[in-house]
Protein backbone atom coordinates (compact mmCIF):
# COMPACT_ATOMS: atom_id res chain seq x y z
CA UNK A 1 0.00 0.00 0.00
CA UNK A 2 1.42 3.61 -0.91
CA UNK A 3 0.78 6.31 1.49
CA UNK A 4 1.13 9.91 0.44
CA UNK A 5 1.00 13.16 2.21
CA UNK A 6 -0.50 14.81 -1.01
CA UNK A 7 -2.50 14.17 -3.43
CA UNK A 8 -1.54 13.51 -6.96
CA UNK A 9 0.75 11.61 -9.03
CA UNK A 10 4.06 9.62 -7.44
CA UNK A 11 6.26 7.32 -8.92
CA UNK A 12 7.63 4.34 -7.15
CA UNK A 13 10.71 2.31 -7.30
CA UNK A 14 11.57 -1.31 -6.19
CA UNK A 15 13.93 -4.14 -7.12
CA UNK A 16 12.54 -7.66 -8.17
CA UNK A 17 14.13 -10.31 -8.94
CA UNK A 18 17.74 -8.04 -9.70
CA UNK A 19 15.71 -5.83 -11.57
CA UNK A 20 14.51 -2.24 -10.91
CA UNK A 21 10.81 -1.32 -11.28
CA UNK A 22 9.16 2.26 -11.89
CA UNK A 23 5.67 2.49 -11.19
CA UNK A 24 3.12 4.98 -11.95
CA UNK A 25 0.71 5.77 -9.20
CA UNK A 26 -2.14 8.20 -7.93
CA UNK A 27 -2.82 9.41 -4.99
CA UNK A 28 -6.13 10.04 -3.49
CA UNK A 29 -8.08 10.74 -0.49
CA UNK A 30 -9.47 8.40 1.20
CA UNK A 31 -13.28 8.17 0.61
CA UNK A 32 -15.03 7.41 3.82
CA UNK A 33 -16.10 3.84 3.69
CA UNK A 34 -13.72 3.05 1.16
CA UNK A 35 -11.22 -0.35 1.82
CA UNK A 36 -7.80 0.10 0.30
CA UNK A 37 -5.65 -3.12 -0.28
CA UNK A 38 -2.95 -3.92 1.88
CA UNK A 39 -1.23 -6.78 -0.43
CA UNK A 40 2.05 -6.37 -2.00
CA UNK A 41 1.90 -6.45 -6.13
CA UNK A 42 2.71 -9.92 -6.36
CA UNK A 43 5.24 -10.74 -9.15
CA UNK A 44 4.20 -13.50 -12.21
CA UNK A 45 6.08 -15.41 -15.08
CA UNK A 46 3.25 -14.66 -17.55
CA UNK A 47 3.95 -17.23 -20.95
CA UNK A 48 3.71 -13.35 -22.65
CA UNK A 49 4.76 -10.16 -21.59
CA UNK A 50 1.14 -8.58 -20.43
CA UNK A 51 1.05 -5.68 -17.66
CA UNK A 52 -2.05 -5.35 -15.56
CA UNK A 53 -3.02 -2.41 -13.67
CA UNK A 54 -5.28 -2.71 -10.51
CA UNK A 55 -8.07 -0.44 -9.30
CA UNK A 56 -5.47 1.29 -7.18
CA UNK A 57 -3.80 2.13 -10.57
CA UNK A 58 -0.32 -0.11 -9.25
CA UNK A 59 0.78 -1.70 -11.85
CA UNK A 60 1.54 -5.79 -11.81
CA UNK A 61 5.52 -6.37 -12.23
CA UNK A 62 5.47 -9.10 -15.00
CA UNK A 63 9.25 -11.03 -15.50
CA UNK A 64 9.09 -12.83 -19.13
CA UNK A 65 10.68 -16.24 -19.27
CA UNK A 66 13.81 -16.88 -20.10
CA UNK A 67 13.91 -18.66 -23.69
CA UNK A 68 16.74 -20.56 -25.29
CA UNK A 69 16.80 -20.60 -28.86
CA UNK A 70 19.00 -23.53 -30.18
CA UNK A 71 20.87 -22.14 -33.53
CA UNK A 72 19.30 -24.15 -36.67
CA UNK A 73 22.57 -27.25 -37.14
CA UNK A 74 24.44 -26.78 -40.51
CA UNK A 75 23.28 -29.28 -42.74
CA UNK A 76 26.18 -31.33 -43.62
CA UNK A 77 26.68 -32.88 -46.90
CA UNK A 78 29.84 -35.61 -47.83
CA UNK A 79 31.21 -33.60 -51.05
CA UNK A 80 30.33 -35.20 -54.09
CA UNK A 81 33.33 -37.02 -55.52
CA UNK A 82 34.85 -35.27 -58.65
CA UNK A 83 36.10 -37.48 -61.76
CA UNK A 84 39.44 -37.08 -63.14
CA UNK A 85 39.76 -35.00 -66.61
CA UNK A 86 41.94 -37.63 -69.10
CA UNK A 87 43.77 -36.53 -71.39
CA UNK A 88 45.17 -38.55 -74.10
CA UNK A 89 47.80 -39.61 -76.97
CA UNK A 90 46.18 -38.05 -80.97
CA UNK A 91 46.05 -41.83 -81.38
CA UNK A 92 43.68 -42.10 -78.44
CA UNK A 93 45.27 -45.37 -77.30
CA UNK A 94 47.21 -43.78 -74.44
CA UNK A 95 46.27 -41.72 -71.04
CA UNK A 96 48.76 -39.23 -70.69
CA UNK A 97 47.61 -37.18 -68.02
CA UNK A 98 44.69 -35.60 -65.38
CA UNK A 99 43.46 -31.76 -66.41
CA UNK A 100 42.50 -31.49 -62.91
CA UNK A 101 44.58 -33.34 -60.93
CA UNK A 102 44.69 -31.14 -57.41
CA UNK A 103 40.41 -32.00 -57.11
CA UNK A 104 40.17 -35.43 -59.12
CA UNK A 105 39.24 -37.91 -56.61
CA UNK A 106 38.77 -40.62 -58.44
CA UNK A 107 39.57 -41.87 -62.28
CA UNK A 108 37.64 -44.14 -64.79
CA UNK A 109 39.80 -45.37 -67.77
CA UNK A 110 37.96 -45.82 -70.96
CA UNK A 111 38.04 -49.06 -72.62
CA UNK A 112 40.06 -49.41 -75.21
CA UNK A 113 43.54 -47.78 -74.07
CA UNK A 114 46.20 -49.37 -73.44
CA UNK A 115 48.71 -47.74 -72.25
CA UNK A 116 49.15 -45.49 -69.36
CA UNK A 117 51.61 -42.65 -69.63
CA UNK A 118 54.89 -41.99 -67.77
CA UNK A 119 53.49 -39.71 -64.68
CA UNK A 120 49.56 -39.54 -66.05
CA UNK A 121 48.56 -38.94 -62.63
CA UNK A 122 51.70 -37.88 -60.50
CA UNK A 123 50.91 -35.74 -57.66
CA UNK A 124 47.23 -36.39 -57.76
CA UNK A 125 47.00 -36.55 -54.02
CA UNK A 126 42.96 -36.86 -53.57
CA UNK A 127 42.69 -39.67 -56.05
CA UNK A 128 40.97 -42.46 -54.28
CA UNK A 129 40.56 -45.23 -56.65
CA UNK A 130 40.87 -45.62 -60.08
CA UNK A 131 39.53 -48.31 -62.65
CA UNK A 132 41.80 -49.68 -64.96
CA UNK A 133 40.27 -51.53 -67.91
CA UNK A 134 41.61 -54.77 -69.39
CA UNK A 135 42.68 -53.80 -72.59
CA UNK A 136 45.53 -51.52 -70.71
CA UNK A 137 49.13 -53.47 -71.56
CA UNK A 138 51.53 -50.93 -70.18
CA UNK A 139 51.86 -48.51 -67.14
CA UNK A 140 54.76 -45.81 -67.29
CA UNK A 141 57.29 -44.45 -65.18
CA UNK A 142 56.09 -42.48 -62.13
CA UNK A 143 52.63 -43.09 -63.23
CA UNK A 144 50.91 -42.71 -60.62
CA UNK A 145 53.96 -41.19 -57.70
CA UNK A 146 52.95 -38.99 -55.05
CA UNK A 147 49.14 -40.28 -55.32
CA UNK A 148 49.09 -40.20 -51.64
CA UNK A 149 45.45 -40.55 -50.90
CA UNK A 150 45.17 -43.69 -53.44
CA UNK A 151 44.45 -46.81 -50.70
CA UNK A 152 43.90 -49.31 -53.31
CA UNK A 153 43.85 -50.29 -56.75
CA UNK A 154 42.95 -53.18 -59.17
CA UNK A 155 45.48 -53.97 -62.11
CA UNK A 156 44.22 -56.49 -64.96
CA UNK A 157 46.07 -59.31 -65.75
CA UNK A 158 46.78 -57.72 -69.19
CA UNK A 159 49.14 -55.29 -67.89
CA UNK A 160 52.48 -57.16 -68.88
CA UNK A 161 55.20 -54.09 -67.97
CA UNK A 162 55.41 -51.57 -65.46
CA UNK A 163 58.20 -49.27 -65.51
CA UNK A 164 59.82 -47.46 -62.91
CA UNK A 165 58.57 -45.42 -59.79
CA UNK A 166 54.94 -46.12 -60.69
CA UNK A 167 53.24 -46.10 -56.91
CA UNK A 168 56.56 -44.05 -55.80
CA UNK A 169 55.16 -42.60 -52.19
CA UNK A 170 51.47 -43.44 -52.49
CA UNK A 171 51.12 -43.66 -48.59
CA UNK A 172 47.86 -44.57 -48.27
CA UNK A 173 48.34 -47.98 -50.56
CA UNK A 174 47.05 -50.77 -48.39
CA UNK A 175 46.80 -53.48 -50.86
CA UNK A 176 48.18 -54.25 -54.04
CA UNK A 177 47.70 -57.29 -56.45
CA UNK A 178 50.34 -57.50 -58.58
CA UNK A 179 48.89 -59.02 -62.17
CA UNK A 180 49.91 -62.53 -63.19
CA UNK A 181 51.95 -61.09 -66.71
CA UNK A 182 54.61 -59.08 -65.09
CA UNK A 183 57.99 -60.20 -65.20
CA UNK A 184 59.96 -57.36 -63.40
CA UNK A 185 58.81 -55.14 -60.25
CA UNK A 186 60.42 -52.09 -61.71
CA UNK A 187 62.89 -49.81 -59.60
CA UNK A 188 61.32 -47.67 -56.93
CA UNK A 189 57.41 -49.43 -58.32
CA UNK A 190 56.50 -49.01 -54.68
CA UNK A 191 59.31 -47.05 -52.56
CA UNK A 192 57.61 -45.06 -50.16
CA UNK A 193 54.24 -47.00 -49.48
CA UNK A 194 54.57 -47.17 -46.20
CA UNK A 195 50.76 -48.36 -45.59
CA UNK A 196 51.48 -51.46 -48.10
CA UNK A 197 51.41 -54.80 -44.87
CA UNK A 198 52.03 -57.78 -47.23
CA UNK A 199 52.84 -58.59 -50.65
CA UNK A 200 52.71 -61.40 -52.42
CA UNK A 201 55.03 -61.55 -56.15
CA UNK A 202 53.30 -63.48 -58.54
CA UNK A 203 55.34 -66.79 -60.27
CA UNK A 204 56.73 -65.22 -63.35
CA UNK A 205 58.27 -62.69 -62.11
CA UNK A 206 62.32 -62.89 -62.45
CA UNK A 207 63.48 -59.65 -60.83
CA UNK A 208 62.80 -57.57 -58.34
CA UNK A 209 64.37 -53.73 -58.61
CA UNK A 210 66.51 -51.30 -57.11
CA UNK A 211 64.90 -50.48 -54.20
CA UNK A 212 61.10 -51.84 -55.11
CA UNK A 213 59.73 -51.76 -52.04
CA UNK A 214 62.37 -49.27 -50.15
CA UNK A 215 60.49 -47.57 -47.11
CA UNK A 216 58.00 -49.76 -46.95
CA UNK A 217 57.95 -49.12 -43.09
CA UNK A 218 54.81 -51.49 -42.54
CA UNK A 219 55.40 -54.29 -44.58
CA UNK A 220 55.46 -57.53 -42.41
CA UNK A 221 55.54 -60.50 -45.31
CA UNK A 222 56.81 -60.78 -48.52
CA UNK A 223 56.50 -64.13 -50.28
CA UNK A 224 58.54 -64.45 -53.08
CA UNK A 225 58.17 -66.82 -56.27
CA UNK A 226 60.29 -69.66 -58.01
CA UNK A 227 60.51 -68.03 -60.83
CA UNK A 228 62.54 -65.07 -58.96
CA UNK A 229 66.34 -64.72 -60.29
CA UNK A 230 67.28 -61.53 -58.84
CA UNK A 231 67.04 -59.02 -56.06
CA UNK A 232 68.59 -55.85 -56.73
CA UNK A 233 70.49 -53.60 -53.92
CA UNK A 234 68.26 -51.52 -51.95
CA UNK A 235 65.21 -53.42 -53.10
CA UNK A 236 64.09 -53.97 -49.63
CA UNK A 237 65.78 -51.59 -47.98
CA UNK A 238 64.52 -49.82 -44.85
CA UNK A 239 61.42 -52.51 -44.61
CA UNK A 240 61.25 -52.53 -40.70
CA UNK A 241 58.45 -54.43 -40.00
CA UNK A 242 59.79 -57.39 -42.07
CA UNK A 243 60.36 -60.36 -39.40
CA UNK A 244 61.94 -63.03 -41.66
CA UNK A 245 63.43 -63.33 -45.06
CA UNK A 246 62.85 -66.75 -47.19
CA UNK A 247 64.80 -66.93 -50.26
CA UNK A 248 63.64 -69.60 -53.03
CA UNK A 249 65.34 -71.98 -54.98
CA UNK A 250 65.92 -70.07 -58.04
CA UNK A 251 67.21 -66.99 -56.51
CA UNK A 252 70.92 -67.09 -58.28
CA UNK A 253 71.90 -63.25 -57.48
CA UNK A 254 71.54 -60.88 -54.63
CA UNK A 255 72.97 -57.37 -54.32
CA UNK A 256 74.94 -55.46 -51.50
CA UNK A 257 72.10 -53.87 -49.46
CA UNK A 258 68.96 -55.60 -50.45
CA UNK A 259 67.84 -55.80 -47.10
CA UNK A 260 69.66 -53.09 -45.57
CA UNK A 261 68.43 -51.17 -42.67
CA UNK A 262 65.53 -53.96 -42.09
CA UNK A 263 66.03 -53.97 -38.43
CA UNK A 264 62.87 -56.30 -37.20
CA UNK A 265 64.60 -59.36 -39.14
CA UNK A 266 64.87 -62.26 -36.69
CA UNK A 267 65.11 -65.29 -38.81
CA UNK A 268 66.42 -66.22 -42.38
CA UNK A 269 65.63 -69.34 -44.58
CA UNK A 270 66.83 -70.41 -47.69
CA UNK A 271 65.20 -73.61 -50.08
CA UNK A 272 67.56 -75.99 -49.44
CA UNK A 273 67.61 -76.82 -53.14
CA UNK A 274 69.17 -73.40 -53.89
CA UNK A 275 72.88 -74.12 -55.35
CA UNK A 276 74.01 -70.30 -55.02
CA UNK A 277 73.26 -69.02 -51.28
CA UNK A 278 72.59 -71.35 -48.39
CA UNK A 279 71.50 -70.96 -44.42
CA UNK A 280 73.17 -71.01 -41.37
CA UNK A 281 72.43 -69.55 -38.16
CA UNK A 282 70.32 -67.34 -39.14
CA UNK A 283 73.34 -66.42 -41.52
CA UNK A 284 72.79 -65.92 -45.53
CA UNK A 285 75.93 -67.18 -47.30
CA UNK A 286 77.13 -67.51 -50.90
CA UNK A 287 78.27 -70.83 -51.25
CA UNK A 288 81.30 -70.39 -53.56
CA UNK A 289 82.81 -67.68 -52.07
CA UNK A 290 81.59 -68.48 -48.20
CA UNK A 291 80.61 -64.75 -47.66
CA UNK A 292 77.90 -64.01 -45.64
CA UNK A 293 75.68 -61.73 -47.47
CA UNK A 294 72.93 -61.17 -44.74
CA UNK A 295 72.68 -61.35 -40.81
CA UNK A 296 70.17 -60.31 -38.66
CA UNK A 297 69.88 -59.88 -34.77
CA UNK A 298 69.72 -63.70 -33.88
CA UNK A 299 72.55 -64.58 -36.35
CA UNK A 300 75.45 -66.66 -35.34
CA UNK A 301 78.84 -66.53 -37.72
CA UNK A 302 79.65 -70.03 -38.69
CA UNK A 303 83.12 -71.24 -38.80
CA UNK A 304 83.07 -71.51 -42.57
CA UNK A 305 82.88 -67.89 -43.37
CA UNK A 306 85.41 -66.40 -44.99
CA UNK A 307 84.49 -62.74 -45.58
CA UNK A 308 81.61 -60.41 -43.80
CA UNK A 309 79.69 -58.81 -46.47
CA UNK A 310 79.03 -55.17 -47.38
CA UNK A 311 76.11 -54.25 -46.00
CA UNK A 312 75.76 -57.39 -44.04
CA UNK A 313 74.42 -56.61 -40.89
CA UNK A 314 73.92 -53.01 -41.86
CA UNK A 315 71.08 -51.10 -39.81
CA UNK A 316 70.67 -54.35 -37.55
CA UNK A 317 69.74 -52.31 -34.22
CA UNK A 318 69.07 -55.27 -32.39
CA UNK A 319 72.29 -56.78 -32.52
CA UNK A 320 73.90 -56.05 -29.22
CA UNK A 321 76.97 -58.32 -29.54
CA UNK A 322 78.63 -60.81 -32.65
CA UNK A 323 81.43 -62.89 -32.72
CA UNK A 324 83.83 -63.37 -36.01
CA UNK A 325 85.49 -66.53 -36.07
CA UNK A 326 89.20 -67.11 -37.00
CA UNK A 327 89.58 -67.59 -40.73
CA UNK A 328 87.23 -64.67 -41.85
CA UNK A 329 89.82 -62.32 -43.64
CA UNK A 330 87.64 -59.20 -44.78
CA UNK A 331 84.58 -56.91 -43.03
CA UNK A 332 83.28 -55.64 -45.99
CA UNK A 333 82.40 -51.75 -46.36
CA UNK A 334 78.74 -50.56 -44.10
CA UNK A 335 79.08 -54.08 -42.55
CA UNK A 336 77.78 -53.01 -39.03
CA UNK A 337 76.55 -49.45 -40.33
CA UNK A 338 74.08 -48.24 -38.07
CA UNK A 339 74.15 -51.44 -35.86
CA UNK A 340 73.42 -48.75 -32.81
CA UNK A 341 72.24 -51.36 -30.27
CA UNK A 342 75.59 -53.20 -30.31
CA UNK A 343 78.26 -52.83 -27.41
CA UNK A 344 80.39 -55.81 -27.88
CA UNK A 345 82.17 -57.88 -30.72
CA UNK A 346 85.61 -59.72 -31.40
CA UNK A 347 87.15 -59.69 -34.29
CA UNK A 348 89.84 -62.02 -35.03
CA UNK A 349 93.97 -61.68 -36.11
CA UNK A 350 92.89 -63.68 -39.38
CA UNK A 351 91.18 -60.25 -40.50
CA UNK A 352 93.15 -58.24 -42.71
CA UNK A 353 90.82 -55.57 -44.15
CA UNK A 354 88.03 -53.87 -42.91
CA UNK A 355 85.72 -51.60 -45.37
CA UNK A 356 85.05 -47.96 -45.00
CA UNK A 357 82.48 -47.07 -42.37
CA UNK A 358 82.09 -50.97 -41.70
CA UNK A 359 81.34 -49.43 -37.85
CA UNK A 360 79.65 -45.84 -38.57
CA UNK A 361 76.92 -45.37 -36.17
CA UNK A 362 77.90 -48.45 -33.74
CA UNK A 363 77.80 -45.64 -31.34
CA UNK A 364 77.43 -47.92 -27.96
CA UNK A 365 80.55 -50.08 -29.22
CA UNK A 366 82.56 -49.60 -25.91
CA UNK A 367 84.19 -53.54 -26.34
CA UNK A 368 86.29 -54.16 -29.23
CA UNK A 369 88.54 -57.79 -28.58
CA UNK A 370 91.46 -58.00 -31.16
CA UNK A 371 94.91 -59.76 -30.64
CA UNK A 372 94.56 -60.23 -27.01
CA UNK A 373 93.89 -56.81 -25.85
CA UNK A 374 90.40 -54.95 -25.34
CA UNK A 375 89.23 -51.41 -27.01
CA UNK A 376 87.26 -49.14 -25.71
CA UNK A 377 85.96 -47.26 -28.42
CA UNK A 378 86.96 -47.98 -32.54
CA UNK A 379 89.14 -45.23 -33.25
CA UNK A 380 91.17 -46.78 -30.52
CA UNK A 381 91.64 -49.97 -32.40
CA UNK A 382 91.36 -49.05 -35.93
CA UNK A 383 94.83 -46.84 -35.29
CA UNK A 384 96.20 -50.66 -33.68
CA UNK A 385 94.74 -52.74 -36.40
CA UNK A 386 96.01 -50.60 -39.23
CA UNK A 387 100.01 -50.65 -37.51
CA UNK A 388 99.49 -54.18 -37.42
CA UNK A 389 98.20 -54.35 -41.35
Amino acid sequence: MVKGKKTGKASVQAKVGGKKLVCKVTVTKKAKGQVIPTNTPSVTKQPTAIATEQETNVPMATVLPTVTVNPTPTPTTKPEPIRAILEFSEDGNSDIGCQNKSEATFAVIPNGVDEIGSQAFYGCSGLASISIPASVTGIGSWAFSNCSGLTSISIPDSVTWMDEGVFFECSSLTSIRIPNGIKQIGSFAFDGCSGLTSVSIPDGVTEIGDGAFHDCIGLTSVSMPDSLRTIEGRSFWGCSGLTSIIIPASVTKIEDGAFHDCSGIEEIRVDENNTVYRCENNCLIETGSNTLIIGCKNSVIPDSVMEIGNDAFSGCRGLTSINIPYGVTEIGAEAFCACSGLTSISIPTSVTEIGSYAFSGCDKLTEIHWNGKQYSNFDEFYKAFQEKN
